[in-house]
């Protein structure tokens, strides 16, 4: 994932920025060992992110000692990275606001319009294979997904980006839209149940999924 503005970043400012974007957020030590950095480099590069307005941190106490700084993008440096059609579908949802039954047919033609766009790419006999297959899959790639097994037949799928984050902050249908077609992606034989979302204020949406079979 990347754009025009994120481009203009020096090479390791940018790999900074991208490391908030898959964790969350971080401190310079974490970041430090993800791009074979010293601790002080990546403070001093960070420190003129902050001035920049792209990055912010805050204090945790663990104890005595200087607190550790925890780093994560601000919504200005979450705009380095692309939108896509968020501004095009505000438009579409603000000019049907009032009609309901429209609304709902584009919600449900946009739905199967990514089920089919995925159906070409998640095929696994199995829904841990179909999830690995999914994370790749071209139709999430602007959602940064992750996923980790916790337990036995139980995953979780992370998206570290959410490219309809303003217009889902008024929509709700917008992330019910997108854990549907996770759903059907992943099969009968799948549950998945949210666990975070980013407009609740989470760093990442996150999904608990569990295979019945």
């Amino acid at each position: 994932m990347n754009s025009p503005v994120l481009g203009l970043l020096a090479p390791t400012r940018k790999a900074l920025v991208l490391g908030l974007k898959e964790r969350g957020e971080a401190t310079a030590e974490v970041l430090g060992v993800a791009t074979y950095l010293s601790v002080a480099a990546v403070r001093a590069h960070l420190t003129a992110l902050e001035r920049l307005g792209i990055v912010s941190h805050t204090n945790q106490r663990n104890g005595p000692g200087r607190p550790l700084h925890i780093y994560r993008l601000t919504p200005a440096g979450e705009t380095l990275f692309p939108q896509s059609y968020a501004p095009l579908l505000r438009a579409v949802f603000d000019a049907v606001a009032d009609d309901r039954e429209c609304e709902a047919k584009i919600m449900r033609f946009v739905e199967q319009a990514q089920v089919i766009e995925l159906q070409q790419h998640v095929r696994a006999p199995s829904v841990g294979g179909r999830l690995r297959e999914l994370v790749r899959a071209p139709t999430f790639a602007p959602f940064f997904p992750e996923y980790e097994q916790t337990a036995e037949r139980t995953w979780c799928l992370r998206f570290r980006h959410c490219p309809l984050k303003e217009v889902a902050s008024e929509y709700a249908q917008c992330c019910e839209l997108e854990q549907r077609v996770v759903q059907v992606a992943l099969g009968e034989s799948a549950t998945v149940e949210v666990q975070s979302r980013m407009t609740d204020g989470s760093p990442v949406c996150a999904f608990n999924v569990r295979s019945g079979g």
